[in-house]
Parts: structure tokens; sequence; C-alpha cells
């Protein structure tokens, strides 16, 4: 098995090559779960070659205080559970279906039809998808006629450009079924990546939007000696060493967090901010360097990266010259935009 295929990012992917990263299985199994291009069928032959041909492991108690004692057993189970979650899915008993297409990461509304049968819903999303180049995909969505109130999650489906399932979303008919189907979001792996404080990056997802990293979770103290100043880190450098082994046994998913520099493009905060990849906004798996030459908008960012790679040599840059770069690119920025108006 092709364990890259499921690596997203192509820096990380041909850091890890260059590597040769030995994947342990629950890494490999994580890996092929997270991947946003692979389909639903790729992924399950993916575990089937897992469960065929990796050692078996166990994993210490994390999400509900419930461990993973076989992880061949879980992976047939939780392979299983996707298997049915389909079925009820297009199962159109009380329930009808509507779809939104997909840009990346954001969601459209482009149509208010309402379907009685899944399969005319798909239908209609796939040849919708067909037509319109920048669509990566869409998602289906079913809702159930008189569902009782407590019922607060909506089954969901999303499908890459094509129409193949990539990944489902259901509601879970019983409490196993529920904690299993949160077992891999329950995970936190720390993989090596080639990017450094500095660094100009973008989300694969969204690669119009570069920012500067400034942090990443996976880094110990080996690593914020060579990326931090002293002077950051009051408390050690052996604090992110803690911080890292704190991660391996209790942290999850939201954990597998970067944290840097960007441009707010508008509105009353416009200009340089802080953004934290923590949570639902990124995961450092997600992260590439950015190709594209840097648009007027975007151009400060250079500043700052230099600001971070000068201070990783030991020669900081000095406040005035940083600033004064800063507002010549903001100039230079407006007399360009003046000349094309």
């Amino acid at each position: 098995m092709d364990i890259y295929h499921f690596v997203d990012s192509r820096d990380i992917r041909e850091h890890l090559k260059q590597l040769d990263y030995q994947f342990t299985t629950p890494e490999t199994a994580f890996l092929v779960w997270y991947c946003h291009t692979a389909t639903l069928d790729e992924k399950i032959a993916a575990w089937q070659g897992i469960i065929d041909t990796m050692p078996n492991c166990s994993m210490n108690p994390r999400c509900f205080e419930l461990g993973i004692p076989d992880f061949h057993k879980f992976l047939r189970r939780y392979i299983d559970l996707q298997m049915r979650q389909l079925q009820q899915f297009k199962d159109a008993t009380g329930g009808v279906y509507s779809w939104k297409a997909l840009f990346a990461r954001r969601e459209e509304n482009v149509s208010s039809a309402v379907y009685t049968s899944y399969c005319r819903c798909l239908d209609a999303a796939k040849d919708w998808a067909a037509d319109d180049d920048g669509c990566t995909g869409f998602i289906i969505s079913k809702y159930l006629i008189d569902a009782d109130e407590k019922r607060r999650w909506t089954d969901s489906v999303r499908f890459n450009r094509n129409g193949q399932i990539v990944n489902a979303h259901c509601l879970d008919t019983c409490e196993e079924d529920s904690n299993l189907s949160m077992m891999f979001t329950s995970m936190w792996f720390a993989f090596p990546t080639p990017f450094h404080a500095g660094d100009i990056v973008c989300d694969i997802q969204d690669p119009k939007r570069p920012c500067v990293l400034a942090d990443l979770c996976t880094w110990t103290s080996e690593n914020a000696r060579e990326e931090l100043p002293q002077s950051e880190m009051p408390r050690g450098a052996e604090f992110y060493d803690r911080i890292v082994s704190l991660f391996e046994a209790e942290g999850d998913i939201s954990d597998m967090s970067w944290s840097g520099y960007a441009m707010q493009e508008s509105g009353e905060g416009a200009g340089i901010i802080l953004v934290d990849g923590h949570g639902s906004r990124g995961n450092y798996l997600d992260l590439e360097f950015a190709r594209k030459p840097l648009s007027d908008l975007y151009r400060p960012l250079e500043v700052v990266s230099a600001f971070f790679k000068e201070r990783r040599t030991g020669e900081p840059v000095a406040i005035d010259d940083m600033l004064n770069s800063y507002i010549t690119l903001i100039a230079k920025g407006a007399r360009e935009q003046r000349a094309i108006i």
C-alpha cells in the first residue's frame, strides 16, 4: 500500500519520503482517515490492507476513556460502521435530500430543490458540479420528516467533483457506534514536517491566503531552540517536550495545530493579524509552502518572514527597520493600486 497517496500536502509527503519515515499502524490508519482527496472506497481498501499486512497493536484510553486493545478489530468495526451508515443514509424512508456545492472549504447553496430520492439528488448535484470548474465537490444532506426534537444531527455525505463518496457523517444509532465514530478524532500524532519559523505557507484547501508560520504543535525542545529566541521561552525549551508528551497521551485532532501571521484583507482589523490553526480552522497536515508570488496585499508578509528567519540566525531585526520596510511595501501597493485605477 502506498501510504504517501493519503498525505495531501505535497511538501510533507516529500519530506516523509526523504526521511524514509516508518509509519506505525495507528499513524497509517489515521492518515488514511484524514485524507481529503481519497474516496471512501480507497480508504476502506487501505484499512483492509493495514489489517492484512501491518502488525496489530493497541492504544491507551483516550476518547471517552475507551482504549483500543486490538487495532485490527477496531478497523474492522470501523469499516462495518461506515458501510452501515451509508446504507442508512441511502434509505429515504421518512426523509428528504438536498445538496450544497463545495469550493475548497466553503459551502454554498446553489439549489433550493428538495428530493425524496437519494439517487435523484446525487444526479442533480453531479450534473451541476460537472459544469462548474471551480467546484471541488458537494455535500448531500438528509433531513428526517417529523424527526425527534432531540435529534440535532443532520446526516450528510461528502462527495468529490466526480460524485465519488469521500466520507459520511451520520447519526449513530447506539452509544457503541457513537464512541467508535469518534475514535479517529481523538487521536494526535507528531509527523515530521519540513517547515520552519518564518516560512511562508498556506492551507492546501485555501492556497490564495498565505501566512507566515510562527509555531507548530509538534516542536520539541530541540526544535524550539533552533526556531525561537531564548527570550521567548521564559519556561525553558523543555516546556515544549512536556506539551508534546501531553498531546501524545491526551491530545486529539483539534490539538494538531499551528500558528502564524496573515493579512486581514478588509474591515476594522485590516492588516497583519495573528492566526491560530487550532481546531476547525486548520491542521498542520494541511500546510504547504506558498508557491505563487505574493500579491501586493500580501507583500508585508515578506517583512514578517524576514523577521522570523533573521531571529533564527541570531541576528534579530531592529523594530524600526521592520516597520520602515512594512510602510514602504504598503505605500508601494497603494501607489500601484492608484495607477491601475
